[in-house]
């Protein structure tokens, strides 16, 4: 019986901890809360998605803005926008181009299993240095989508 109860024990404990990382703190809440009104104010209209990424839509493609749930002074936010690998998109040729593409940017690409993902990346400790070059930052993520589609 004891081992039944340290094992249930440890079982909650492992839980717990795992639940506690998967919730972002009241300080990183006022970020993403402050970031979302930002966009909102803008004429975006954002909605918090089931990773509780702030999710938006600019000239009809979808963009992320994630607040890391590790870092709290300051804070890490990536702004995204993802895509599957296609027949002309493929994994090899994008790897193949990230040394021209990740170079001298405000963004970069990342590779993934299945994807790969524009991202512009900051550590802020408000939402005001992130309100002053948001619109800079898109242009930035659109500009290498626009070199990668010449690269291909």
């Amino acid at each position: 019986m004891k081992k039944i109860t340290t094992l249930l024990a440890c079982l909650l404990m492992i839980v717990g901890t795992a639940f506690a990382q998967t919730e972002l703190s009241a300080a990183q809440m006022q970020i993403r809360t402050d970031i979302k009104s930002f966009l909102e104010s803008e004429g975006y209209a954002p909605t918090i998605d089931s990773d509780g990424d702030i999710k938006f839509k600019v000239e009809g493609k979808t963009y992320y803005i994630s607040v890391s749930k590790k870092d709290t002074d300051p804070f890490y936010v990536a702004l995204f926008r993802n895509h599957p690998y296609g027949e002309t998109f493929t994994k090899q040729k994008i790897m193949n181009a990230l040394g021209e593409l990740n170079s001298n940017k405000g963004s970069k690409v990342l590779c993934f299993d299945t994807s790969y993902s524009y991202r512009a990346e900051m550590f802020i400790e408000s939402a005001k240095p992130f309100k002053a070059v948001f619109s800079k930052l898109i242009r930035q993520i659109q500009m290498t989508s626009e070199d990668l589609a010449e690269l291909m």
